[in-house]
C-alpha cells in the first residue's frame, strides 16, 4: 500500500500505525472416501467419509504511520471438516455449509495473525494451599470468592508463623495472589521465599511457571515499546 495513503489514514484516524489484510486467496475440495473396507460377513460394516477441505491463503502487514512496513507476514494452512456416515449424502448433510466455513477459516487465519503480534489471554490451571489453620482456611474461602486482596492480607501474617511448613504454604499462595493480580517480580520473591522454608517439587515447579512468565511479560512489553517481529 502506498506510504502516503497509509499516513493520510493514520492521521485522519489519530492511529500510530495500520494493520491490513493486504493479500487473500481461498480454494477448497469435498472429497469423498470409504470409511473402511465392506466385510462381507456384516452387512453394514462399510462407511463414508466426506472431508470438507479448505485453503485460507493470506497476507498480513502492519504498517507504521510513516507507511513503512514493520511486519510481513504470509499464512497457509489447510482446515478439514468431516462428516461420516453409512449413506453418502449423509456424511455430506453432516459438514457445515461451505457459507459458514469460509468465515471459520478466515477467523482462524486472522486470530493466527494476531496471537502473533499481541498479548491474549489463555486459561491456566493454579493450586494453593487450603488447610493448615483455620485463617488459611479463611483466606481460602476468600480466595474462592475472588477477593485476593483480603486472602493475600490472610497469608501474608502466616507467612510468618513459627511453623515453617504453614508459613512456606502461606508464601506459596502469596506469590500466587500476586500473580492474580500480575504482579509477577513480586511472585518471584514471595515463591523463592517459600522454597526457602520449605523446598518442595510443588514450589520448584510453580517458580519454573512464574519465571516463564516473567520473560514473557518482558517480550511482550517490549513489543509494545515498539512493534517487534520475529
Amino acid at each position: 500500500i502506498d506510504p502516503g495513503f497509509i499516513h493520510d489514514l493514520c492521521v485522519k484516524y489519530g492511529t500510530k500505525g495500520i494493520i491490513s489484510l493486504d493479500e487473500i486467496s481461498l480454494f477448497d475440495t469435498l472429497e469423498i472416501r470409504p470409511l473402511f473396507e465392506r466385510n462381507e460377513e456384516i452387512e453394514n460394516a462399510s462407511g463414508i467419509i466426506a472431508n470438507e477441505k479448505i485453503w485460507p491463503g493470506t497476507r498480513w502487514r502492519v504498517y507504521s504511520d510513516s507507511g513503512s512496513v514493520l511486519v510481513d507476514y504470509t499464512f497457509n494452512d489447510t482446515l478439514v471438516w468431516q462428516g461420516i456416515d453409512y449413506n453418502e449424502e449423509y456424511a455430506v448433510n453432516q459438514l457445515p455449509l461451505l457459507i459458514d466455513m469460509l468465515p471459520m477459516a478466515l477467523q482462524y487465519s486472522g486470530e493466527t495473525f494476531g496471537k502473533l503480534i499481541a498479548p491474549y489471554w489463555t486459561e491456566v490451571k493454579r493450586v494453593y494451599y487450603c488447610s493448615g489453620s483455620p485463617e488459611m482456611k479463611k483466606a481460602a474461602k476468600l480466595a474462592s470468592k475472588n477477593d485476593w486482596l483480603a486472602a493475600a492480607t490472610i497469608w501474608n501474617a502466616q507467612s510468618t508463623d513459627h511453623n515453617r511448613v504453614l508459613a512456606a504454604y502461606a508464601a506459596f499462595n502469596m506469590a500466587l495472589s500476586c500473580e492474580v493480580m500480575d504482579k509477577i517480580d513480586l511472585a518471584m520473591v514471595w515463591i523463592n521465599k517459600s522454597w526457602e522454608l520449605n523446598e518442595s517439587e510443588v514450589t520448584r515447579t510453580y517458580a519454573d511457571i512464574l519465571l516463564k512468565r516473567k520473560r514473557n511479560k518482558n517480550k511482550i512489553s517490549g513489543q509494545f515499546d515498539g512493534i517487534e517481529y520475529k
